[in-house]
């Protein structure tokens, strides 16, 4: 009885893990992962990324402002910038809400 256990144990994990797909690491080339589409893409990036290249056209409004590394492909970056992150020029350079910071989140100057 106990190895009967352990396989349908064993089995009932390895289907957890081929239902979910893998992320992308850090700087890999998201575009294809993504449907060939910049924006938010959970299903490669993890939820809270986006897909995005910087200065790139095409990509929809979520890429815009966000501060993404310079690459020849589409990487995955965060939505909303780090609370230790500088704002003020992804904010339009004003203070008070920023969508960037998160919702219901500000641009604020310290000290």
């Amino acid at each position: 009885g106990g190895a009967a256990a352990a396989a349908a144990k064993g089995s009932s994990g390895a289907e957890g893990v081929t239902n979910k797909p893998a992320l992308l690491e850090s700087g890999m080339d998201c575009w294809y992962a993504c449907g060939k589409k910049g924006g938010i893409c959970p299903e490669a990036c993890g939820e809270g990324k986006s897909c995005c290249k910087q200065g790139f056209a095409d990509d929809p409004v979520e890429c815009r402002g966000l501060p993404t590394p310079s690459s020849s492909h589409h990487i995955c970056v965060d939505q909303f910038l780090g609370p230790d992150q500088d704002c003020w020029g992804h904010c339009s350079k004003k203070s008070g809400l920023c969508d960037l910071c998160g919702a219901g989140k500000a641009c604020c100057r310290t000290g």
